[in-house]
């Protein structure tokens, strides 16, 4: 059962730009990280980017595969995968959404270039920025989900939810 009063960021708002609804996506429950088997804990539970949790924990870089888009005057969000640069397994998948008001035009265009993963674009343009660790979730995840992430069947996976604050402001729900 998911606990509504912590979905922070907005996660069933966040997910709507690409699922009809969070069940399409999976069944989410919250857990503590000393619940998490050790390999998630240390993916998951911390105040660092993604990028550079994979990329510390598998030894190779990851590059980013944008699945989709959604574009407003004011936001960008995507859908994406990281994938291993060694092999080019799939090692997550993740919905972002990110305010341009907090970011130069360079920041901007390499996140549209979809080229980049965003953390190291972030770290690379030396964006002041916090991540803020909001919740973790043991997933029981939908077909999709599965598929990406080679997940056996009746399986759980793991993820969270967090938030980037960019110059002290929230700027990328994650």
């Amino acid at each position: 059962m998911t606990d509504r009063r912590l979905l922070i960021p907005e996660m069933e708002e966040l997910i709507s730009h690409f699922y009809a609804s969070l069940s399409d996506l999976g069944r989410f429950a919250l857990v503590a990280s000393a619940a998490l088997p050790d390999v998630s804990r240390r993916l998951l539970s911390h105040g660092g980017h993604m990028t550079e949790a994979h990329e510390d924990f598998y030894g190779t870089p990851v590059v980013v595969e944008a699945l989709s888009r959604k574009q407003t005057e004011a936001c960008y969000a995507r859908k994406s995968l990281l994938r291993r640069k060694s092999d080019e397994r799939i090692v997550q998948l993740g919905i972002m959404r990110i305010r341009y008001d907090l970011i130069s035009d360079a920041v901007r265009r390499d996140i549209e270039s979809e080229s980049i993963p965003l953390g190291r674009i972030l770290k690379t343009h030396n964006v002041l920025r916090e991540v803020k660790l909001f919740a973790l979730w043991r997933i029981d995840p939908g077909a999709e989900l599965a598929e990406f992430l080679g997940a056996a069947p009746g399986a759980s996976v793991y993820g969270r939810t967090a938030m980037i604050h960019v110059d002290h402001l929230p700027g990328v729900e994650l």
